[in-house]
């Protein structure tokens, strides 16, 4: 039964892929802001191999030093299950956050909000996860089923700016 199913969903992706890719094509060539920084450390990384040249990839203003030196020290007490669900649930949000990023190429709008809860079921129904591939399952379905743009390629690309942003 699971295997039908899948064969039905990715059949009407397809056929939905060849209705709307005009309208999409737009979404899926926008370079978010991430893109130039991975760029940047990519072409670091191939001169050099040294911690100094990404430290200087990333600079804070003396306001944000100064706010990051007004944080408290903290620590948690999670064990090695909680901590793995958390990363989990992070990957989750990033998924969802890139999302919107990429849809409204970098402006927010009254729908982000919405949009990114909508997408991350770890926001909208407190899932927990055991596996990436049940992340990538249940976004990529959310993707295909929720917002105004329902592209299996905006899965795609959406997924590869996640480890983008996890690589930094």
């Amino acid at each position: 039964m699971y295997f039908e199913l899948v064969c039905i969903s990715s059949a009407s992706v397809m056929r939905a892929d060849f209705f709307e890719d005009e309208a999409i094509k737009q979404v899926l060539e926008y370079d978010p802001w991430w893109t130039d920084t991975y760029s940047k450390m990519m072409a670091s990384l191939e001169k050099s191999q040294e911690q100094e040249n990404l430290a200087a990839l990333v600079s804070f203003s003396e306001e944000e030093k100064y706010q990051l030196r007004k944080f408290v020290n903290k620590s948690y007490l999670l064990d090695k299950r909680a901590h793995r669900q958390v990363y989990y649930s992070l990957i989750d949000i990033l998924l969802a956050y890139c999302y919107e990023t990429r849809v409204t190429e970098g402006e927010k709008n009254v729908e982000s909000a919405w949009n990114i809860r909508k997408l991350s079921p770890t926001l909208c129904w407190f899932e927990t996860w055991t596996n990436v591939h049940e992340i990538l399952v249940s976004f990529g379905r959310r993707v295909l089923c929720y917002p105004l743009y329902r592209h299996f390629k905006l899965v795609t690309k959406t997924c590869r700016d996640t480890i983008k942003i996890l690589q930094l």
